[in-house]
């Protein structure tokens, strides 16, 4: 015991000699230069032409649609609105027919786990965090 309580009180010694030297030398060190960008955070001063600048121009103001040219718009919509309508139908058909051949490559019980899942307001992109394809 007595050979090792040297040993243990020059480790401790050479602990706080290293903390006094580190904080001797932190002490003495110049700052830091501050960096070239100006300062962004709480309690900053404003930035030039930033928000709440007064020198900064105002914000423009949009325009505002005359009836005729909403009433040359809806035109537009009415016309191309057949298009819009065919092309929802192409694309529910889609969905359906990718649906019904992705249902046919499942077992069984990945069948019952995907209608728990979709009933549950799962489904529609991605397995929703939870592999139910199997491994």
């Amino acid at each position: 015991m007595k050979e090792k309580l040297p040993i243990a009180l020059g480790g401790v010694a050479s602990l706080f000699v290293g903390i006094a030297l580190g904080w001797w030398v932190d002490s003495r060190r110049p700052l830091p230069p501050l960096p070239p960008v100006p300062w962004t955070g709480p309690g900053a001063p404003p930035r030039p032409g930033g928000p709440g600048d007064p020198s900064r121009p105002a914000e423009p103001k949009r325009p505002v649609p005359t009836a005729d040219q909403i009433a040359k718009f809806r035109a537009e919509m009415e016309k191309i609105q057949p298009e819009l309508e065919a092309f929802q139908k192409g694309y529910t058909d889609l969905t359906t027919a990718y649906d019904t051949q992705f249902a046919a490559l499942l077992t069984d019980e990945q069948k019952q786990l995907r209608e728990k899942l979709h009933a549950g307001g799962m489904g529609g992109g991605g397995s929703g965090g939870v592999d139910w394809i199997g491994e």
